[in-house]
């Protein structure tokens, strides 16, 4: 029988070949998992989060640690939870932010409120550059109090923030939804404000924690939602409306037919067939003379009326 033989050249091969393979695994079969705080002396929240294409963490919140005492902060981590900068904005008053979202060229959008800019209580919208310098900010609101709780970014650049409103609207508090271009310039807006919020480099205190991650056993149940429609009513604070907000509602496609209205008409049948009584009542349905009298008047009383 003969033996097959590894060695020389085949076996250089073959060496090859797995260190091809060993180079070819994935960057994430090696990936850290982490658990971190990040803040300062008194209390600080992360409102909002979002991945940006190399895989840093922008992170936005509140600080009261930093700065005024109650301004809008936001970090940068990289993969691994280090921070590559970390930044206040805000004045003298209360600042928030609610969210973040990242353009397609790495900028950072974040959405929130602000107390110390615009009329005391407006919408506050801010676009930084990727290491976190202003671009532009602006307030949006009026005389009342005005928030936006949510940012995206439109495929073709444009922002889209959401929110509510108590300046404007049918009264109370009514969603509140803007579209901003690239540059957050809406001419002749006169709600819309620009802002000198100050930015100021914190130094949070980083430290890895030991939480205890645990299951739960939460009850899951199916819901009966109950959807209707609803007829919003529109208010424009700027630009055009070309259709209202009624919720369209869903129906059955129905295949257009035309009614032709008719004229009913009695017509007497040419072939009548006569049914006595007794024949009735010999098939054993006695009692019918009634019935048969009162068909005949029917008869004769329509006849006359043609």
């Amino acid at each position: 029988m003969a033996k097959t033989r590894y060695g020389g050249n085949g076996m250089r091969v073959l060496l090859l070949a797995v260190l091809i393979l060993l180079l070819d695994i994935p960057a994430t079969a090696s990936a850290s998992y982490w658990i971190k705080s990040f803040g300062g002396s008194s209390w600080d929240k992360a409102h909002a989060v979002a991945i940006a294409d190399n895989g840093d963490i922008i992170v936005a919140g509140d600080t009261k640690s930093f700065g005024a005492g109650g301004d809008v902060w936001v970090l940068r981590l990289d993969s691994n939870g280090n921070i590559k900068w970390q930044k206040i904005f805000g004045g003298v008053w209360n600042d928030s932010v609610f969210d973040v979202a990242i353009a397609d060229n790495g900028d950072i959008i974040i959405a929130g409120d602000t107390k110390s800019f615009g009329a005391g209580g407006n919408a506050w919208v801010l676009r930084l550059d990727p290491n976190g310098n202003i671009e532009w900010q602006k307030t949006f609101g009026g005389s009342s109090w005005d928030e936006a709780y949510a940012v995206a970014i439109a495929d073709n650049g444009d922002i889209i923030i959401a929110g509510d409103t108590k300046s404007f609207g049918a009264g109370g508090n009514d969603v509140w939804v803007m579209k901003l271009p690239l540059n957050g310039e809406l001419p002749n807006c006169t709600i819309c404000k620009d802002t000198d919020a100050k930015v100021t480099d914190t130094n949070a205190t980083v430290r890895d924690t030991d939480a205890i991650v645990e299951d739960t056993n939460a009850i899951v149940k199916d819901t009966r939602a109950v959807i209707s429609d609803t007829n919003a009513k529109v208010f424009k604070q700027y630009g055009a409306i070309t259709s209202t907000a009624q919720t369209p509602k869903i129906t059955t496609p129905v295949t257009s037919t035309t009614v032709i209205p008719t004229k009913a008409t009695v017509q007497p049948t040419t072939t009548e067939t006569v049914i006595s009584t007794k024949t009735l009542e010999k098939k054993g349905i006695p009692g019918f003379g009634v019935v048969s009298a009162i068909v005949a008047i029917t008869y004769i009383t329509l006849r006359k009326r043609k």
